[in-house]
């Protein structure tokens, strides 16, 4: 067995705030759960992932890729398609003996099936007003232009993705879970989006087989890495295989009865950290700021990574293709891209699910929400806080900047003569990278974490309803996903802007603001996954 020494052991700076006493309603909500007396809302919240029932049923979204695979799919499904389609209700059987799926056909016809195309004229109407509402989204937020990220994605990994537009494209409705099943049996298709497209799944399998790494040394991060982990070391932490493969070092921060498990399990970690608490009940938040003092206190670095333990993979998204990194190239582009900043106090990575291949996408989001992989300034005056949601909650303690700004009316209020009475200079900024992407798995998917301790008795509603008491100006509690969910408004922080530091200043100013030329400054290379060493 191995020992702790005292020197695994962080010493918090801060004592944690789970903002129970600050949430009445939420603190009433979790004891009610609690008790037994709303067991109808916990089975609602708690995500069904296995088998169907009705309130499972989504609807999907079908895009087609040519007139040839549009007449395919009207065969597959034995109906006639219209360009002008926007929606079909797809009724079938599902034979669970024999595991095969009838279609129950509402025209009663028997064939031929296929698909009538627009004509030019209809297509070029579509195409500018497919156009129009783009420009009218870019005009909410003064960043999301062509222009500004040319501007600031400069001596980075290269990064094009525009709109890949479908042949056509509409949604299928299900009257019940039969027809539901079948259509699953039919398609094989689970996700709520896919593309009909034999030349897709081809093309998919070629990406499969490539990986993207770079050139030595930015092929490492700089700054350290965290994983918090819990009720996860009997299986070993999915993260930590992932950065093991990437050839990352690696701390993992857990609590102290677990450490034993983690050390033997986990031996190739550079170090197993421990926090002063067992089972303290205050959410991940509190291993998250022990990571923050370790890092800041003990190594003494600027900034640190802080990691969720359900990780799948990391991707870079490069013109429509997600392909796999095979090293740590993408976390050193992200660190030396924040640095040149003054005011970004944390950036991080995206959702893989949230960004398709598919659709016109700019390098990095500023100004929204950081999730699961974070890179955070360390002299950032806002710490975690929260017994759940606390990356929201950091997210918008930053955003607002609530020690000045209480709310973000505040932070937009303008003088007499239209200026700003909180200058740009004063607020702090968030960037998601959307070229560099991770592939975090579902919120209770994978046992252990805080899937046991809080959502499997409470549900997720206490988490919406926690954020909407802390920061009522911007949250709201709504159900998305089948389960209790939040939603933020992000676009009344479209005034926090990227402030460069002198030193970057400096440099872009020798080159005439047009960085140093170089067309791929990492390296980044396409390889075959089955070539590369261990």
């Amino acid at each position: 067995m191995k020992k702790r020494q005292s020197s695994h052991v962080v010493k918090e700076s801060h004592s944690y705030d789970d903002l129970l006493s600050s949430s009445p309603k939420t603190k009433t909500l979790i004891n009610e759960l609690r008790s037994g007396a709303l067991k109808d809302e916990i089975k609602t919240n708690i995500s069904k992932r296995s088998g169907l029932t009705q309130k499972t049923i989504k609807d999907v979204k079908v895009k087609l890729s040519n007139q040839t695979i549009a007449d395919t799919f009207a065969k597959l499904i034995k109906q006639d398609i219209s360009a002008k389609t926007k929606r079909i209700v797809f009724e079938g059987k599902y034979d669970e003996l024999k595991g095969k799926a009838v279609i129950v056909n509402p025209l009663k016809k028997r064939g031929p099936y296929s698909f009538t195309d627009l004509t030019d004229a209809e297509k070029a109407k579509n195409q500018e007003k497919k156009l129009k509402n783009r420009r009218k989204i870019q005009n909410k937020v003064r960043w999301n232009t062509d222009d500004f990220y040319e501007r600031h994605w400069i001596d980075m990994p290269p990064f094009e993705n525009e709109e890949k537009l479908p042949f056509a494209e509409f949604i299928v409705s299900f009257p019940n879970v039969d027809s539901h099943k079948a259509w699953l049996k039919l398609t094989g298709e689970t996700g709520s989006s896919f593309w009909f497209s034999e030349a897709e799944e081809n093309e998919t399998r070629d990406v499969e087989k490539q990986i993207w790494i770079g050139r030595k040394p930015t092929n490492r991060p700089q700054y350290p890495v965290y994983i918090i982990s819990k009720g996860r070391a009997k299986y070993g932490p999915l993260t930590a295989k992932v950065l093991q493969r990437l050839g990352i070092p690696f701390y993992l921060m857990v609590e102290p009865h677990e450490y034993n498990k983690y050390r033997t399990l986990c031996d190739w970690a550079k170090d197993v950290l421990v926090i002063g608490d067992s089972n303290h009940g205050m959410g991940p938040g509190r291993a998250r700021n022990a990571c923050w003092d370790h890092a800041k206190h003990v190594l003494k670095s600027k900034r640190h990574w802080v990691l969720d333990d359900n990780i799948a993979d990391f991707y870079r998204l490069h013109q429509n293709k997600r392909i796999r990194v095979g090293d740590g190239t993408i976390f050193r582009a992200a660190e030396n891209f924040v640095d040149r900043y003054e005011n970004v106090a944390v950036a991080g990575f995206a959702y893989t699910f949230f960004h398709v291949a598919t659709s016109k996408q700019y390098p990095f989001k500023l100004n929204t929400r950081i999730y699961s992989c974070l890179l955070i300034d360390n002299d950032c005056p806002y710490r975690w806080r929260g017994r759940y949601n606390e990356d929201t909650i950091l997210s918008l303690d930053v955003l607002k900047d609530v020690n000045k700004n209480k709310t973000h009316g505040d932070l937009n209020e303008k003088n007499k003569d239209g200026t700003y009475k909180n200058s740009r200079r004063d607020r702090l900024t968030t960037v998601e990278f959307v070229s560099f992407l991770q592939a975090k798995l579902n919120t209770q998917v994978q046992k252990g974490g805080n899937t046991a301790a809080f959502y499997g008795k409470e549900g997720t509603a206490p988490k919406s309803m926690m954020l909407a008491e802390t920061h009522p100006d911007v949250a709201t509690n709504k159900e998305m996903f089948s389960r209790a969910h939040h939603k933020a408004n992000y676009e009344v922080f479209r005034n926090n802007w990227l402030i460069r530091t002198e030193k970057r200043k400096a440099t872009l100013k020798s080159t005439e603001w047009k960085g140093f030329g170089r067309t791929n400054p990492y390296g980044m290379k396409l390889s075959n996954s089955l070539q590369l060493k261990d």
